[in-house]
């Protein structure tokens, strides 16, 4: 984190602070089981049908009172709504920060997703930006997708019974990100560049591979934008530069 902040406050020339876990550092004692039921009744539990909300059972908010205790314990194979999951980090930050002099990421391990109406189904996220902006840790390894031949290879070793992905992911490393991945900080870098570009312009994204700010569907797209080339296109930083002239 203090890499990340050090790399934004250096080219957008602007106060970078970093929090603890929003929970811990937004949340009082007394609001832990609102909050818990709040959360737990964001799971997402039919990945092809559109967000419906659940009362949830006591094992489930007792659940989330452990992940609440322990927020660097990784959660895979929990979805959460991922529109839902920001309405509820929005309603705790207090009201004089949460105006446009002040931009919140908040960054977790929880697997977000929202559902896509061309599809009709739940697709991970690595960002989802707003009110606050939501990053996705897992995601960046979940969301977009490794080489074709992976999921070949993949399938042909569930048929002969090898469940063991140590082997697979050997033979693609350098492919796609993974999970402790040395490259992780530095690609995360051009996510938090994603979330400054929606609120400076309203659009986070680029259509060229040489760009951080391309929305990239596969890990190998992902490592072109974010290690190979990890900058900027010209049109992006000229926006960029002209936002960080006017705010001096």
């Amino acid at each position: 984190m203090n890499e990340i902040a050090d790399y934004i406050s250096d080219i957008v020339k602007c106060n970078v602070d970093i929090r603890k876990d929003f929970f811990s550092y937004f949340l009082k004692q007394k609001n832990i089981n609102f909050i818990t039921d709040k959360l737990a009744a964001t799971k997402v539990f039919d990945i092809k049908k559109p967000f419906v909300k659940h009362k949830p059972s006591p094992i489930e908010i007792e659940f989330e009172k452990k992940v609440l205790a322990s927020p660097d314990k990784r959660l895979l194979g929990i979805l959460y709504d991922g529109f839902e999951l920001q309405q509820i980090f929005n309603n705790l930050i207090p009201e004089e920060e949460n105006t446009l002099k002040h931009i919140h990421m908040v960054f977790t391990n929880r697997m977000v997703c929202t559902y896509n109406e061309n599809d009709y189904r739940y697709h991970y996220r690595t960002l989802i930006c707003g009110y606050p902006t939501i990053i996705c840790t897992s995601g960046i390894i979940e969301a977009p997708a490794k080489p074709k031949e992976f999921y070949f290879l993949q399938q042909y070793y569930t048929s002969i019974g090898k469940t063991d992905l140590h082997e697979l992911k050997k033979k693609f490393r350098g492919r796609f990100i993974d999970y402790d991945d040395c490259k992780f900080t530095e690609v995360t870098k051009g996510f938090v560049l994603q979330s400054l570009f929606y609120h400076i312009i309203g659009n986070p994204f680029c259509k060229k591979k040489e760009c951080r700010l391309l929305n990239a569907h596969w890990q190998e797209d992902m490592i072109t934008s974010q290690i190979n080339n990890g900058n900027l296109c010209d049109e992006h930083l000229k926006i960029l530069n002209s936002f960080v002239i006017l705010g001096s």
